[in-house]
């Protein structure tokens, strides 16, 4: 008897192997409501270039537009020490949810980040928070 059947009740079975599929990752940027943001596989490979060998972020935040502005660079650029490491594509941010009072939960969740070029700060990934719905 092979090993890709199994013998029950007289009956055969045949098993197929789960062979590694190579599907494209979602481009998101996760706020976490533990005031972290994750950044997916799929964001990564996408803004390969844009985000290379920079290990930093620096996060802006205008509250009359609900909108976070996320910059990658190297900590060596920064004249001051406002920076957040990235660790394995996440950002432990809870100094800047606290400062900006954002809440959280209200804005967790999933972004598809857009990539603009905003005067004085230079490339940005731009996230738009949007509160949750009530579910009832």
């Amino acid at each position: 008897m092979d090993n890709d059947f199994l013998f029950n009740n007289n009956d055969f079975v045949k098993f197929n192997k789960q062979q590694k599929t190579h599907r494209k990752s979602s481009c998101y940027i996760t706020i976490s409501r533990y005031k972290t943001f994750m950044f997916t596989v799929g964001f990564m490979k996408q803004y390969k270039e844009q985000i290379n060998d920079l290990s930093y972020i620096e996060f802006y935040y205008s509250a009359s537009k609900n909108t976070i502005l996320i910059k990658f660079k190297n900590r060596t650029d920064s004249k001051d020490d406002n920076t957040f490491k990235i660790n394995n594509g996440t950002v432990s941010a809870t100094s800047f949810f606290t400062s900006n009072n954002i809440e959280l939960p209200k804005y967790s969740g999933r972004y598809v980040p857009k990539y603009e070029n905003i005067p004085e700060i230079g490339n940005v990934f731009v996230i738009d928070l949007k509160a949750k719905e009530n579910k009832l």
